[in-house]
């Protein structure tokens, strides 16, 4: 008796860029964001002991690990962008992963660089 794959259902669906097409959709597996800051500096004195740190260029930062829904099409590319939770994000590194019996599965790198501080 042949096998029927049994279908439970979609987690999260996101769409590249806010589209709902299916050409774009992918599922989101999970997401790993922060914050951090693009300039770090530190003045010492003479004994080589920190007196002031200085911090600027704030950015948030996410991967999104995700698996294309069956005729999805292309995969996001480097120097694209995305919005996710409402925050626009240029995508910095797409990486792919393929399994001999799994889905193909890729991750993206997002940064939002926020000029005002970390509020979107």
């Amino acid at each position: 008796m042949p096998y029927t794959p049994t279908n439970h259902g979609t987690a999260l669906v996101w769409g590249a860029d806010g589209a709902t097409s299916p050409s774009a959709l992918l599922i989101v597996n999970s997401s790993d964001e922060g914050e951090e800051f693009g300039n770090n500096d530190t003045m010492q004195d003479e004994n080589g002991e920190t007196i002031t740190h200085r911090q600027s260029d704030p950015r948030k930062t996410i991967t999104l690990n995700c698996t294309l829904v069956d005729g999805a099409g292309t995969l996001p590319t480097a120097g694209g962008t995305f919005s996710y939770r409402s925050i626009k994000y240029i995508i910095e590194s797409v990486s792919k992963a393929y399994d001999q019996k799994g889905f193909a599965k890729f991750s993206m790198r997002g940064i939002h660089y926020a000029a005002e501080g970390f509020p979107a």
